[in-house]
């Protein structure tokens, strides 16, 4: 942990994770600033993205430069669905060993003069993985990995006396009566039934049965919304398509972006084309990609991916810099304002559909339950950072000027009294 001396210092604190992945704690001047030069620069993207950028970025995917073709080919997948860019990759984890973190995972890439059998692993070998009792001396390296097994990466069976029957597992989780008719079904915590239900069926086939069930008035239309809620937020397990994919081919170092995508992370389901990859907090991301155009060169980048092997399998070679680099020359500052943008848009959307709150305890419940969440399942990513890092304030302000203003203050008091207790 790092404490800043300076009051008035723009970073005020580090600390690390349990992985070492450091955590910096700004001060609330420092923040409001950067909150309104992003503001600046998303409102500028948003307005000239139809007109300017999105046009820009269809004319390069088609140079005839290489270098070119390829950063606008993946701008073009993050301004298209809202994905992060960047991903992690082995070389990107590797830790010396004098920065091994206690109790986080790792695997020997390079033995060295450092002795790891003293740091608590089991060999010297290369390969070999362990949990450091700290940080060790010498030239030895690891990688740091995600706690892969800490997560379930195998298709979940059925609890005892639970149909298994999509049509049946439905009715009878989200109504909690038993549509077998034997009796003897009991769950204090669903969480069973919907790690089941989640990793055997694809999403499109829960959807179309749900619908089905509604239809027929064997659930409530209330009932199907709180149980796709719960399947969504209630449950880490992953859903079918990740559960099939071998064990080697689930990614070990952090998490995968737009210019970690290799060809076996776009695939065609229904008729439909889909980006799958594992994301940040070990979430599996889903964008389908609706762009005729954006489908048909995205094909020709797989093709090319399996067939040459300078490709290794990947889509793209580009550094995030490079991208960056693009991008700034087509007026986009960073690559993260096009997520932005995309929150933006769905925040707006499901704000113009919505009942305004008229109190402050509801405009608490929807800006979670109905924005947050609205926006975040279209990111990938939870309501919380929805709210935090994407989504334009000014847009609640709108929708609830009001319950907003009552929401702010209270926010204020509250940053006042944590500043205050240290």
């Amino acid at each position: 942990m790092w404490l800043a001396s300076d009051p008035k210092a723009d970073k005020q604190a580090v600390h690390y994770s349990t992985t070492g992945v450091p955590y910096v704690h700004f001060s609330a001047p420092y923040l409001k600033r950067r909150a309104k030069e992003k503001q600046g620069r998303v409102g500028k993207v948003e307005r000239d993205f139809e007109s300017k950028i999105w046009p820009r970025l269809q004319k390069d995917v088609k140079s005839k430069d290489p270098d070119i073709r390829d950063v606008a080919r993946a701008s073009s997948l993050t301004a298209l669905t809202g994905a992060r860019i960047g991903g992690t990759i082995p070389k990107e984890r590797t830790k010396k060993a004098k920065e091994f973190v206690r109790g986080a995972l790792f695997q020997i890439t390079k033995s060295g003069s450092t002795d790891f059998k003293a740091l608590g692993a089991p060999s010297n070998k290369v390969g070999t993985r362990f949990r450091p009792t700290g940080p060790g001396a010498g030239t030895g390296e690891a990688a740091l990995l995600k706690d892969w097994e800490e997560e379930p990466t195998t298709k979940t069976p059925a609890p005892k006396g639970f149909p298994k029957a999509l049509g049946a597992a439905l009715e009878q989780s989200a109504s909690g009566s038993d549509v077998t008719g034997k009796g003897g079904w009991k769950s204090k915590d669903h969480k069973a039934e919907l790690d089941y239900i989640k990793s055997n069926f694809y999403q499109s086939e829960i959807d179309a049965e749900m619908q089905r069930l509604v239809k027929s008035k064997a659930l409530t239309q209330s009932e199907a919304d709180t149980f796709l809620d719960n399947l969504e937020w209630k449950t880490r397990q992953w859903p079918r398509w990740a559960t099939e994919l071998d064990r080697e081919e689930l990614p070990e170092f952090g998490s995968s972006g737009i210019l970690t995508l290799r060809s076996e992370n776009i695939q065609e389901e229904g008729g439909k084309t889909f980006m799958r990859f594992i994301g940040k907090e070990a979430k599996p991301n889903e964008f389908e990609i609706d762009d005729p155009d954006v489908v048909k060169w995205l094909q020709e980048d797989v093709h090319k991916a399996d067939t040459d092997p300078d490709l290794n399998g990947y889509l793209f070679l580009d550094t995030q810099s490079e991208v960056l680099q693009y991008n700034k020359s087509i007026g986009v500052e960073e690559t993260k304002d096009y997520r932005t943008r995309i929150a933006n848009k769905h925040a707006r959307a499901i704000t113009s559909e919505t009942k305004p709150p008229k109190t402050l305890a509801d405009f608490e419940k929807a800006r979670t339950n109905v924005v947050g969440k609205y926006v975040g399942h279209r990111l990938c990513n939870t309501p919380s950072a929805a709210l935090k890092s994407y989504i334009d304030e000014k847009i609640l302000q709108e929708w609830a000027p009001g319950p907003f203003a009552e929401w702010q203050e209270k926010e204020l008091e509250k940053a006042k009294k944590k500043a205050k207790a240290g």
